[in-house]
């Protein structure tokens, strides 16, 4: 009987001895990475700070209590949210519809001249004064003849124009002249911008032209339109060309435009005024 007393006394004291021992890991030590106050990570301990998602440990104040950040994503990694991610992607979407209004006119075609557009802005002084002087002398439709297409429709991909240089009067292309897109807009409003070769003609003399840009408002009956500005570039290869009694070189001065990847090796006109309109065959 005392044999078995002791035994059990023994097992007891065994027993005790291992239940007294905290099965909590010491030092607040998180296999998985961050444990923060009340469990969120970063909280007691940032996981950049205190250790790396590979199971570093966390900070000294971090406590035990809570459950642990599940692999302590560190702040620089936090993913955006969704409103952020929507907000990002809607600022990216090139795609999004702009609606702009646009008023047709009754006709599908309008054909319109230049010869009561005038140079001014920043088009060199006596070159302005020359140009000016050879439109009011014009008599036959010119100096350069622009006819539009589509102008009846509300579709983009009908509204193209050629610009080229007349001849004869009523007046005619002389030759295969440029074509370019067009937007037409509200009010009968027009941009159009394109690289194009074609010349402007004053009588026996054809001034060359590689680019144009222009922006202006047909009229109620789209028969006269209006430019706000109508500009050119006319290469620096023209130089020699003799214009109202002086070299194109003369009157236009050093070349301060570029184009075709070149480098000022064009010049910079600027027209503003009104283009009537002409029958055309």
């Amino acid at each position: 009987m005392r044999v078995y007393g002791c035994i059990l006394a023994w097992g007891i004291l065994v027993l005790t001895l291992g239940c007294s021992s905290d099965d909590k890991p010491s030092g607040g030590a998180n296999p998985f990475g961050t444990a923060g106050s009340g469990g969120t990570a970063g909280s007691g301990g940032t996981a950049g700070a205190g250790g790396s998602n590979t199971g570093g440990s966390v900070g000294d104040a971090g406590p035990d209590q809570g459950p642990a950040g599940q692999g302590g994503i560190s702040g620089d990694a936090q993913p955006d949210s969704p409103v952020d991610a929507e907000a990002d992607n809607a600022a990216q979407d090139v795609t999004l519809d702009i609606v702009v209004p646009v008023d047709p006119c009754d006709a599908p075609r309008s054909a319109v001249v230049g010869d009561q557009l005038y140079a001014g802005g920043p088009t060199p002084t006596d070159f302005a004064t020359a140009f000016n002087a050879e439109m009011n002398a014009l008599t036959v439709p010119g100096p350069f003849m622009v006819v539009f297409d589509g102008l009846d429709s509300t579709q983009e991909a009908d509204w193209v124009l050629k610009i080229g240089t007349p001849q004869g009067d009523p007046p005619s292309f002389d030759g295969t002249p440029a074509s370019a897109p067009f937007r037409l807009g509200e009010k009968h409003s027009i941009y159009a911008q394109a690289d194009a070769s074609f010349a402007m003609r004053f009588g026996t003399v054809d001034i060359p032209v590689v680019q144009f840009s222009f922006g202006g408002q047909f009229d109620d009956k789209c028969a006269v339109f209006s430019a706000e500005e109508f500009s050119f570039l006319i290469p620096s290869s023209a130089a020699n060309i003799v214009f109202h009694g002086s070299t194109l070189d003369d009157l236009l001065g050093p070349p301060t435009a570029s184009f075709d990847g070149g480098k000022y090796n064009a010049w910079f006109v600027s027209l503003s005024g009104q283009m009537k309109a002409v029958q055309v065959p």
